[in-house]
């Protein structure tokens, strides 16, 4: 009955939204725009009704109007981002024209203007007289312009870079069920929403793991290679903008940083560029470690390359110029790129030439030795030496089309293309094939029935597909036996997977690798993306009032392999003696595909100009995130979760979780100009932000039914029989053995309270200062709580673990179950001093003093029931600590300067043309937390903190370690059966991060328009060694606890396709050569 008024409800609202904009006759633009605002007055400071506004668009000459209203203020809305013309036009009076008035996305330039009773005099033309400081809005965010990001150092030539120079943002961690790649203000790194030209670009998908995040939209589509060029290609960004507090009620989706993309459009000239950025490893220094340990730098080739035109739209019979313009844009990727060099162990001849039959098939599968055994190898096995370089590329194609159609229409569509593949060498001889491909197509229009009435709408469809498959290279005299003997009848090579292991009782050692391959397809993920974005403004008065909505429905899809098995070999001695497997694994997974993700927002807001100095932005935004539905099944969950002791399986199609309805997040702000002559701004807001709250619960998906494992241990000679191969059913009956992936049925929004206080100052008309604190509260954040029942045992010392109803689970299920039990803080100081350009001459530099605090960091982690384990006692207040991201003191710099050069002659000639950019950053250490390594009742969780012993420092210093310090193995021990460890949670702090980017250009006058530019990128040009954090697993014995094992990168970068940023574009590397040329016309 729930189900069914919740759909009734979805649909009702559904139909309401699309009659408004079925009402309205414009389907599509307008976010991702700015505006330009003022008040017009008399000598005597009188309003000026009836005056009006033309801003001309000085790239294009479209102009837009507006007319000011009895208290003399109008503004003039949907500006896309560039320089403008702005005249005053009123009977009987002069003015002044402001040339080269700066608008900025999502940001109001103002201009005030003071007319004249008309006399012989013409009007004067005035420069650029809109400051940096936005005097009206209340928000916390940071603008970069496309001259700022076309001469900035940018690794990968993603935008990464320009998040990380934003005040409040924090790099983090990634993984693979975690790939978000950014903290803003604290949040969490899948709260950030990510815009293009307006609407949500949030369909990224996921190539190498089970959906963890990606399904519920809530992070960006990327390459495979972690970069934002899938989105919009470098050339073609017109600006950038990240919002990280208290924004107004028509933006925040997600809580975090609101991070708006909007393109570039043609204009009345026709223009372009070719470029090519080019790398060699010849180029690079080497890795530290690989100095340290005498291993060569291997081969790197990059070619990024590609090109972008844009003008009028001109055809026999038509001259589009100020009406109808195109740009497009292409860029390729071709990269070869080093793989850390380690062992795997293989085969030895000797074991070759014994084996007979299946077994010799197998080992010849490996490649050839081509190292001796070391010691602790296991026998009759040797080395295979891994020195090698991978491929990756992508083409990302797009196409954008603008039209003014009379005075009061403005349309534009974007299609965009972006394929992109990766693969990556394992083990020995294995291949892991990766693709990833988005493909965006973005309508809209403007329209402006009056000279104070805007409608903006857009509709987007977006769509992102990852593919990841096994395979085996026949290299270095691997011979690839024809495997289907490993194979049932019932199963399809073509869509199924074997996986071989000849090592499973050696034990684990850093830089080698078992006797594994793989073979098959593994999975496929998709991510299709439904967008509806509608905006009204109406001026009225000394009001700017909006209204809208935002309708999202996402269809996340799942094309796994439905059969997979696994034979295990103890070792190869074994597997000569005996021929038999220790173990085969069967795995069959069928999950539900058709599953729906809809998402509904709603906001009404007014920018309010109460007096010419006091600015008010109020309003609510209201969400609407129904729990995930299938068609025609649902995934199993429970009920009486309350009480795992007794809880029972639900019917099936029973609803995850109830749809809450009360979601409404007032919003308030207030910019107060403290001075008009100096340019000083106070402000302030706070607001609710809501959280989409659905991540971790579409895992049920993937899990029981539609997942089922089944092990056979001995299961006798190869070829096994189909019988053998078997899996278990899916629905199978209790005792369950399956995991379940459930979410509580009282499940609500997250939500997060955010508030800033700031000053803004101008320093003239092109710089300004900002001194601000930025504060927020998460609540009901989620948390994955795993439960499980675990048997006593005597030799370790370890009691029963009764978790789960013992009628229904067997001691190998597990349910992880999704909760509202956790919270986090966050307050900074910041600090920001931005400079438009101007004698050649572009900053922005920031500084910020920062603490994020949450007792869990990502809900994707299971950590250990909130009710506590029963028969131990657990302090769960412990967790409170810093955030995984937390990081106190923050600092990035980033300055663009045009060398002066003599005006003509020889000496222009030769010095004419140089610039000189860069990229500075420094960060203090992140959080480290030490978890044993033994076993207990509390590693169910792997959480299980250790002990502090007395007296002892955390880190000594030592010579010999990497970064001249390593943690202490005296600080810490192992805490008694049952019990968490006094370490604090991340309560130690790693090493800091400090690099240097630098960029020497020259750009050559070629002959008219035409130009060359000659460019150098150092990234970390003074070669900085920054040591990644040692491993937190506490192991006292080993040579390598507490000691720094690799450099930054390793942490920072993603370390397999889809899990994060590639590590050759991430800080924290070797320094590294860029040489780029640029034809500009």
């Amino acid at each position: 009955m729930t189900t069914r008024r919740s759909k009734t409800f979805i649909h009702t609202l559904t139909t309401i939204l699309t009659a408004l904009v079925l009402c309205t006759p414009a389907t599509a633009a307008g976010q991702g725009t700015g505006v330009i605002a003022g008040r017009v007055t008399d000598p005597t400071g009188a309003p000026v009704p009836g005056a009006t506004m033309t801003a001309e668009h000085d790239a294009t000459g479209v102009a837009s109007r507006a007319v000011t209203t009895t208290s003399g203020y109008y503004a003039i809305v949907s500006l896309p981002p560039g320089a403008y013309r702005v005249s005053t036009t009123m009977a009987g009076f002069r003015a002044p024209v402001r040339e080269r008035v700066i608008v900025n996305v999502e940001t109001r330039s103002i201009v005030d203007v003071v007319v004249r009773p008309a006399g012989v005099a013409e009007a004067v033309t005035v420069e650029g007289t809109a400051t940096l400081v936005d005097r009206l809005s209340p928000a916390v965010g940071t603008v970069v312009d496309r001259q700022f990001v076309e001469n900035l150092p940018l690794n990968g030539r993603s935008f990464q870079t320009l998040l990380e120079i934003t005040p409040g943002v924090t790099l983090a961690r990634p993984s693979i069920t975690s790939t978000g790649q950014f903290s803003v203000a604290g949040q969490r790194t899948n709260a950030n929403y990510f815009t293009v030209d307006g609407v949500g670009a949030n369909v990224g998908t996921s190539v190498n793991a089970q959906f963890a995040q990606q399904a519920a939209g809530s992070l960006p589509a990327l390459t495979v290679s972690g970069g934002t060029n899938a989105l919009v290609s470098v050339d073609a960004l017109e600006e950038f903008k990240v919002q990280t507090s208290s924004y107004a009620p028509e933006f925040g989706r997600t809580p975090g940083g609101q991070v708006s993309l909007v393109t570039r459009s043609g204009t009345n000239r026709l223009s372009g560029a070719l470029f090519d950025y080019v790398r060699h490893d010849a180029l690079d220094e080497n890795d530290w470690f690989n100095r340290r340990d005498g291993i060569e730098k291997l081969k790197l080739r990059q070619q990024q390359f590609g090109g972008v035109i844009g003008g009028p739209i001109r055809t026999p019979g038509y001259d589009g110029r100020g009406r109808s313009f195109f740009f497009l844009s292409y860029e390729g990727l071709r990269l070869t790129q080093p793989q850390d060099v380690t062992y795997a162990v293989v085969p030895s001849v000797a074991a070759r030439q014994q084996a007979t039959g299946i077994v010799r098939d197998l080992f010849n599968a490996f490649p050839l030795p081509n190292a001796p055994a070391e010691p602790g190898d296991p026998v009759l096995m040797d080395r295979y030496r891994l020195a090698v370089s991978s491929p990756s590329r992508f083409d990302a194609t797009s196409l954008r089309l603008d039209h003014r159609g009379g005075t009061a229409w403005r349309l534009f569509g974007r299609a965009n293309h972006a394929p992109s593949s990766n693969s990556q060498r394992s083990f020995a001889n294995g291949q892991n094939a990766f693709e990833l491909t988005t493909t965006t197509t973005t309508v809209g229009s403007t329209w402006t029935p009056g000279p104070r009435v805007a409608h903006d709408t857009r509709l987007n469809y977006s769509r992102s597909r990852g593919l990841f498959e096994f395979n085996v290279l026949p290299i270095d005299g691997a011979i690839i036996p024809d495997l289907d003997v490993l194979y049932p009848l019932f199963a399809s090579r073509a869509s199924s997977r074997v996986n071989l292991q000849l090592t499973q009782a050696m034990p684990f050692q850093p830089g080698r690798s078992a006797a594994n391959f793989t073979i098959g397809k593994s999975l496929g993920n998709s991510q299709a993306q439904w967008n509806l974005v509608h905006t009204t403004t109406v001026v009225a008065g000394a009001h700017e009032l909006k209204a809208g909505f935002d309708w999202r429905r996402l269809h996340p899809g799942s094309d796994f392999s439905p059969y997979s098995f696994a034979y295990v070999f103890r070792s190869v001695e074994e597997a000569l003696a005996t021929g038999i497997p220790v173990n085969v694994s069967m795995q069959a997974f069928a999950p539900e595909t058709r599953f729906r993700v809809q998402n509904v927002s709603l906001f009404l807001q007014d920018v309010w100009r109460a007096t010419p100095r006091l600015t008010l932005t109020y309003g609510a935004r209201y969400e609407l995130n129904p729990p995930p539905s299938g068609d025609p099944l649902l995934p199993y969950t429970f009920d009486g979760l309350d009480d795992p002791l007794t809880m029972t399986l639900a019917s099936q199609g029973t609803r995850f979780y109830e749809t809450t309805r009360g979601n409404v997040a007032p919003r308030v702000g207030v910019a107060y100009l403290l001075s008009e002559r100096r340019d000083v701004v106070l402000r302030g807001g706070w607001g609710v932000y809501y959280d989409l709250g659905s991540g971790p619960a579409l895992r049920g998906y993937t899990s029981f039914p539609y997942n089922s494992t089944r092990s056979v241990p001995t299961p006798g000679t190869l070829p096994l029989s189909d019988a053998v191969l078997t899996p278990a059913p899916f629905n199978e009956a209790p005792p369950f053995t399956s995991s379940f992936n459930v979410a509580a049925r009282d499940l609500a929004l997250p939500y997060t309270h955010h508030w800033n206080a700031s000053m803004e100052m101008a320093i003239g008309a092109r710089d300004a200062v900002t001194v601000g604190y930025i504060g927020s509260a998460g609540r009901r954040l989620l948390k994955t709580e795993i439960l499980r029942n675990q048997a006593a045992n005597a030799a370790l010392g370890t009691p029963a673990v009764v978790e789960l109803n013992p009628a229904l689970f067997a001691n190998t299920a597990t349910v992880s179950l999704v909760r509202n039990e956790s919270s986090a803080s966050y307050h900074a100081l910041q600090v920001q001093y931005q400079r438009r350009l101007h004698r050649g001459v572009q900053a922005l530099v920031s500084y910020t003093l920062g603490r994020s605090m949450d007792d869990i960091s990502d809900e994707t982690v299971s950590s250990l029931p909130s009710g506590g384990v029963p028969g131990f006692l657990i302090d769960q207040e412990a967790d409170w600590g810093p955030s995984d991201f937390d990081v106190r003191h923050a600092v990035v710099g980033s300055v663009t300067w045009n060398l002066p050069s003599p005006a003509a002659g020889v000496g222009r000639t030769l010095l004419g043309g140089w610039g000189l950019d860069l990229i500075g950053r420094y960060r203090s250490g992140m959080p480290i937390t030490v978890i044993t390594t033994t076993v207990d009742p509390l590693n169910i969780a792997s959480s299980r903190r250790v002990d502090v012993v007395a007296g002892q420092p955390f880190w000594i210093d030592d010579d010999s370690a990497p970064g001249g310090r390593r943690l202490n193995p005296d600080a810490f021990a192992v805490p008694t059966v049952g019990r968490q460890g006094t370490l604090a949670r991340n309560s130690i702090r790693g090493f800091p991060l400090r690099q240097l980017d630098l960029s020497l250009r020259r750009r050559v006058d070629l002959t008219g328009p035409v130009d060359l530019t000659l460019r150098i990128d150092a990234f970390n040009v003074l070669n900085t060694t920054n040591f990644a954090d040692p491993g937190g697993s506490f192991n006292p014995t080993s040579s390598t606890f507490g000691r720094s094992t690799s450099t930054a990168v390793s942490q920072l970068g993603g370390t397999s396709s889809g899990s994060g940023l590639n590590q050759l574009y991430q800080v924290g590397r070797a320094r590294s050569l860029q040489v780029s040329l640029r034809l500009g016309f």
